[in-house]
């Protein structure tokens, strides 16, 4: 493993009978050579470095992919896979909390691990429990630990579950925060969903700003301003079916003033 979220692993690996080699980050190269040369057949790493380790000749049977948005972002997956050749995986867990949940060979969604945790998906406003399917915060109960108790931990990431055979599933993995949701025409937005999908469209995840104002009428407007020369075909309609909402307009701008969200309707 070669970044500091492979340790949550680690034990686990050595414990299932696995050669467990901590690295450590380096150059991709130097990664992909001593993959070749002494055979390992998994990689440990977050998905943009397993990019470069690819592009760098490098090649695992099995990627265990950590650390940052992957399999909620459309086609990264396929693009890691076909650069390493390999089958890639998604696993979610914190410093606090160790991996928590993780995918399946079969590739259906993160699983709950049932000694590690319970997960819920949790209103950030009313803290009550949402209907399966629906967004809402990531909140965490650690079985595992021996000293801090952590119950109920509010981890700010945006999540969907469903139950299945009487575990958590998460379907869409983790995409994004609680942090900045806006009401915008009376639906829950958050802004961070939308840095996975602008990430799937060759955009620049960090490049965009929602502005929220009121039409002459009185309803409200939603503006997606976006650091690019044009906004390529389908984006809008991802958003859409991603966040139930319309975009109204889009502002092609050459920088962003302000934070992510700008409300200018009081």
């Amino acid at each position: 493993h070669v970044f500091a979220g492979g340790w949550l692993f680690h034990q686990a690996l050595w414990r299932a009978g696995n050669l467990v080699f901590p690295h450590g980050p380096w150059e991709a190269s130097r990664i992909a050579e001593i993959g070749q040369t002494y055979g390992f057949d998994v990689l440990v790493t977050n998905p943009s470095f397993a990019l470069k380790v690819g592009q760098a000749g490098g090649r695992f049977a099995l990627l265990l992919a950590g650390g940052e948005p992957f399999t909620s972002v459309p086609g990264f997956r396929e693009k890691v896979e076909a650069l390493l050749g390999c089958t890639a995986l998604d696993a979610y867990g914190t410093s606090e909390l160790g991996i928590v949940a993780g995918e399946r060979l079969s590739k259906d969604g993160l699983w709950e691990i049932p000694e590690m945790a319970v997960l819920e998906v949790l209103d950030p406003e009313t803290l009550k429990p949402v209907p399966d399917g629906e967004k809402g915060e990531l909140v965490v109960t650690a079985l595992s630990r021996t000293l801090m108790p952590m119950v109920r931990f509010r981890t700010g990431d945006l999540a969907v579950a469903e139950r299945r055979e009487g575990l958590t599933v998460l379907p869409r993995g983790v995409f994004g925060r609680t942090d900045q949701m806006v009401k915008v025409k009376g639906v829950k937005l958050y802004p961070t969903e939308l840095a996975p999908i602008l990430g799937g469209f060759g955009l620049d995840p960090k490049g965009f700003q929602v502005v929220v104002e009121r039409k002459l009428e009185g309803t409200d407007k939603l503006v997606l301003r976006l650091k690019a020369e044009k906004v390529p075909a389908g984006l809008l309609e991802a958003i859409t079916k991603a966040t139930g909402l319309r975009v109204d307009e889009v502002e092609m701008v050459g920088e962003l003033e302000g934070g992510l969200v700008v409300d200018r309707r009081f």
